[in-house]
């Protein structure tokens, strides 16, 4: 960025002399993480600017922002790559010690960090059902991904992955499968990303059933399509969602056809009542 005149580390000494405006980096330690998400890392750039230069404040922050939002960075020392993304709360302190008005910008570094090879999930049919569901409805334009994030996603993109799974007992013969699903959305700007994700709600809101398998007439159920709208600037909510979710349920035997099971060859039964 040629509008800053330099970029320090908080371990380094920075005297009332030095040109301004400049930053100051500070992190934390690794704040845990999900295998989707990866680890997190919050990160302070705090901008120093001249207390008689008050408007470059505004001016050089946007350009941070700018400059960080999103981008993919890759550290060559440790071959790990980063990923910002700037959070909300900012605030000022005029700095009277080295003559300069300060404003702290806080970001989520995330350094992605994928479960073993970088590959779909295909041994989940109903992963592999949304996902053809939903190259159709957006087109070849985008790229759509099953399960995880592949360190480097072509954009426009979406990315499906099973959040939830619950089992409910339906009489003798049969049980219902529910997987709740969420969708991450990745787009070139953020009226994209919200086309996209309208698009999706209302085809899911419209839809009763998505196919699985339309030769053998196999089809899931669609229910409670949302938005989530406690979304952070990372595109996660506190629960490890995405934007989007959708619950797609589906009947299957209890016991797979073919297969015999023990028979009874009696019953006893005695009562205590009197």
């Amino acid at each position: 960025m040629p509008e800053l005149k330099a970029v320090y580390h908080v371990s380094e000494q920075v005297e009332v002399s030095n040109a301004k405006p400049y930053v100051i980096l500070a992190s934390s330690t690794d704040s845990g993480g999900s295998p989707w998400k990866g680890l997190r890392y919050p990160i302070e750039v705090i901008l120093y600017v001249d207390k008689a230069s008050p408007e470059q404040l505004n001016t050089t922050a946007e350009s941070i922002k700018k400059t960080l939002n999103n981008q993919l960075l890759e550290d060559e020392a440790t071959n790990k790559w980063l990923t910002f993304y700037p959070q909300q709360s900012t605030y000022d302190v005029v700095d009277d010690e080295k003559q300069a008005i300060k404003r702290t910008l806080n970001f989520s570094a995330v350094i992605p960090r994928p479960l073993t090879v970088e590959s779909p999930v295909t041994s989940d049919g109903w992963l592999s059902a949304i996902v053809a569901w939903t190259q159709d409805l957006l087109g070849k334009e985008w790229s759509i991904y099953s399960g995880v994030w592949p360190l480097q996603p072509s954009v426009p993109a979406v990315m499906w992955r099973v959040s939830e799974m619950d089992i409910t007992p339906k009489g003798t013969s049969s049980f219902e499968i529910q997987k709740r699903l969420t969708a991450f959305i990745q787009g070139v700007d953020s009226n994209q990303e919200h086309a996209a994700l309208l698009q999706l709600l209302e085809a899911l809101g419209t839809s009763t059933r998505l196919p699985m398998d339309e030769a053998d007439r196999r089809y899931l159920n669609v229910s409670e399509p949302k938005v989530n709208t406690k979304v952070t600037a990372d595109g996660y909510t506190n629960q490890g969602e995405g934007p989007l979710t959708v619950t797609l349920s589906g009947r299957t035997n209890r016991q797979p056809a073919g297969t015999e099971g023990p028979l009874m060859q009696f019953v006893h039964y005695e009562s205590n009542l009197r």
